[in-house]
């Protein structure tokens, strides 16, 4: 395969994501893509200057409408392929690292838009070898730096991973499949149940509360 045909396919491959299966999925999206500051790939204390092609990758934003009353913030990136992917597409596998990640507000929020970037610069240097810890799967919990929190007083301290709904659950591409997962905003007090009771115990605790989709940073621990 040509380098122009690789570089055809890995282009296509991120325009049907952005321009007809998110749209699909989560409705109208903003015209531009928040891509992910080159600060959010800082390695200290050694220098590290990112691929240029992650410059490009981020956050699209959905604002409500008449079917879904909150905003939707999900990456696009973390499923583009893999060179080898593009050389040899593969439809039964995970294209790129095999998920991207998405949030709910209730309200337009900057805040969400960060951390998905930041979420989606730490998977980037993991994949690469860079960092030395693992891909993230469903119930895993991540603290968030202080600078990433919420502005006080706002309890929500950390980021719980868990199952998007099924209507966004799962995508194809050309390149493989994708799963979407859905990064819920969750307190200390939360957080310590969780290690207690296990993930799948939390989801069901946020759920009883109706708190386990849309991440309002006003609400107060369900705990």
């Amino acid at each position: 395969m040509s380098q122009g045909t690789i570089e055809k396919f890995f282009t296509d491959v991120w325009q049907l994501r952005e321009e007809t299966i998110y749209p699909r999925l989560f409705g109208s999206l903003k015209s531009e893509i928040s891509v992910i500051p080159a600060e959010f790939f800082s390695i200290p204390p050694h220098e590290f200057k990112p691929p240029p092609l992650w410059l490009h990758y981020g956050a699209v934003t959905s604002p409500p409408d008449s079917i879904r009353n909150c905003w939707a913030y999900a990456s696009s990136g973390l499923s583009n392929p893999t060179l080898d992917q593009c050389e040899h597409p593969n439809p039964a596998e995970p294209s790129g690292l095999g998920f991207e990640v998405v949030m709910f507000t209730p309200t337009e929020s900057p805040w969400a838009v960060r951390v998905i970037q930041w979420a989606m610069a730490n998977q980037m240097l993991v994949a690469a070898g860079l960092v030395s810890f693992e891909l993230v799967e469903i119930f895993d919990r991540i603290h968030l730096p202080p600078a990433l929190c919420p502005p006080d007083p706002s309890p929500i301290k950390h980021i719980f991973v868990v199952p998007s709904p099924a209507d966004i659950h799962l995508f194809d591409l050309p390149s493989g499949k994708v799963e979407m997962l859905l990064l819920l905003g969750i307190t200390d007090a939360e957080m310590k149940f969780a290690r207690a009771q296990d993930g799948s115990g939390l989801l069901e605790l946020l759920q009883h509360h109706g708190v386990s989709r849309v991440t309002d940073v006003t609400r107060q621990s369900v705990i």
